[in-house]
Order: C-alpha cells, then sequence, then structure tokens
C-alpha cells in the first residue's frame, strides 16, 4: 500500500478508517463549585465556567505554595 503525505493530509487507496465514535457526555463534573462564592460574583458574572475553575485553580495553588501575587 502506498500512502501519499500532502500538506493538506494524507491520501491511500481504500476505505477511509473511522475512530471509533466516544461516548458522549462529560467525563468529570465539579457539581459543588461555586464561582461567586471563590471569586466574587461580578468576577464570576463575566466569565465562562471553565475560566472560573481555572482561576479557582491557580488561587488554589499560589496558596498552597505560600506566594504573593
Amino acid at each position: 500500500m502506498r500512502i501519499v503525505i500532502s500538506g493538506r493530509g494524507a491520501l491511500w487507496p481504500g476505505p477511509v478508517p473511522q475512530p471509533h465514535p466516544e461516548p458522549s457526555g462529560s467525563a468529570f463534573t465539579v457539581a459543588s463549585f461555586d464561582g461567586d462564592a471563590l471569586l466574587g460574583r461580578r468576577t464570576a458574572q463575566y466569565n465562562h465556567r471553565s475560566a472560573q475553575l481555572a482561576m479557582a485553580a491557580c488561587g488554589r495553588a499560589l496558596q498552597d505554595a505560600q506566594l504573593r501575587v
């Protein structure tokens, strides 16, 4: 079998192999997270939940390392 690598993808004879579909849904959930309580209502209101989780994790890491910013 010959495979050609172009600048846009790979070309080969035969059908395109399809990966197995991944199950849908969330892998991990943080149901008890309250962005308002940890970050303040205004900060939580203007940031997406993923950003809130990242800010909370960074804050916790800074506290654990006893660093001040």
